[in-house]
């Protein structure tokens, strides 16, 4: 009780700082997921630059290497967990400065948002991506603590970004956000389209060659397995992928269909992928790049439970599904929508059904059908239009509070 009481007299404090010393606000601060300039924060901050959209500074924060696109001017990292007092102090005082704070996680920058005043700002939310699990208030794997952190993130935030009507009151509900928070105008990154260029396709493969080190000719295939993490079991041991025997297996078929498969990790995930085979290639030890960058060279795509494939329902890349634990992780998590979302994409429950799977060169008509009906319910913006709608709203949010656009 004691500990919840100072923390409440810090804040008093720390808002009084803030209405009176940093009472003119202008400038705008970006954090991006994992505190890596990506996504919808890097898509929208491209976007406000190159349209001057507003007539300000435009920051970044987070886990901050050198990009080139940014000077190193506008970019802070935050402290570390163990830094001394007087650097978190700072850092506060520095986001003092900002008249839009803007994240693409729930819980990023909150140990120092939670000192900062609502009055004289917008905090953003540009969600990650649509949620296929159980998440939030809803999550059956949450305990009572959980629950009520999650409950107060709803009114943490000004705008949350959403995609659809349906993800507005599923997002409403599971963070006890305002429905009229809620807003309609993602997702701000590019989602995946059917006709490309064959210098897209190029410049993709390009890129994973420099990125992840490996030779490509222009008919080997490129797989990716991108499955979500178990943050409700961190212990778990993931068997070998696909239902093989061995990886040594698994890479026969992979040179077999002249085939390199990409094991892309979740940025939580804990499990440790150093597999040394010529056509399994794990990424998490490369540089993190958006896969809205490399889709254009891809041929396939396997998941489980992850929401990336949502976005690329309406492109040609193949979908697959392996969900060797679905049991349990439906008891221990749940969906958010029904299961049958699954069906626009191969069910892979055995190596056979991997190999068949490898050997597929086009999207059947029944998938096409129900990939086009996910994609109208989920997603109502195109990418262009979803940037132009963000702006848009915090430039209507932010009039009240003197930001000029």
């Amino acid at each position: 009780m004691l500990k919840v009481s100072f923390i409440y007299f810090l804040r008093g404090i720390f808002g009084l700082i803030d209405l009176i010393f940093f009472l003119k606000k202008k400038d705008i601060i970006f954090h991006g997921y994992l505190g890596i300039p990506s996504g919808n924060n890097l898509a929208l901050y491209d976007y406000i630059k190159k349209h001057k959209s507003f007539k300000c500074d435009l920051y970044w924060t987070g886990q901050i290497k050198n990009y080139a696109s940014i000077d190193s001017a506008y970019i802070r990292a935050t402290p570390s967990r163990n830094a001394p007092i007087n650097v978190h102090l700072s850092y506060i005082f520095f986001l003092m400065r900002f008249k839009v704070i803007i994240v693409e996680s729930a819980g990023d920058l909150s140990f120092y948002m939670r000192f900062l005043s609502n009055r004289p700002r917008l905090k953003v939310l540009l969600s990650h991506g649509f949620c296929l699990k159980g998440s939030g208030i809803l999550a059956p794997s949450l305990n009572k603590e959980q629950i009520e952190i999650w409950n107060q993130v709803g009114g943490s935030f000004n705008i949350i970004s959403v995609s659809s009507q349906l993800e507005k009151y599923m997002t409403s509900s599971t963070v006890n956000a305002s429905p009229h928070n809620c807003v309609v105008i993602g997702p701000q990154r590019p989602m995946g389209v059917k006709i490309l260029k064959e210098s897209q396709r190029s410049e993709a493969r390009s890129l994973m060659q420099d990125t992840y080190n490996i030779n490509l000719d222009n008919d080997q295939k490129i797989i990716f397995y991108t499955p979500t993490h178990r943050d409700h079991n961190p212990g778990l041991k993931r068997p070998i992928l696909f239902g093989f025997d061995s990886f040594s297996q698994l890479n026969k078929e992979l040179i077999k269909s002249n085939t390199f498969l990409l094991l892309r990790e979740h940025g939580y995930s804990s499990v440790d992928t150093d597999i040394k085979m010529s056509n399994i290639i794990t990424t998490s030890k490369s540089e993190k790049i958006d896969f809205h960058l490399l889709y254009a060279g891809v041929d396939g795509l396997v998941t489980d439970y992850s929401g990336i494939f949502l976005e690329y329902l309406r492109s040609d890349i193949k979908i697959g599904f392996w969900q060797y634990d679905i049991s349990t992780y439906r008891q221990a998590r749940g969906f958010s929508i029904s299961e049958n979302i699954f069906k626009t994409g191969s069910q892979i429950n055995h190596s056979d059904n991997f190999i068949e799977f490898l050997s597929l060169t086009s999207v059947s008509k029944e998938m096409r059908v129900l990939r086009e009906f996910w994609h109208k319910l989920l997603y109502e913006n195109s990418t262009e239009e979803s940037l132009k709608l963000t702006v848009d709203e915090i430039k209507r949010r932010a009039k009240i509070l003197g930001l000029k656009s």
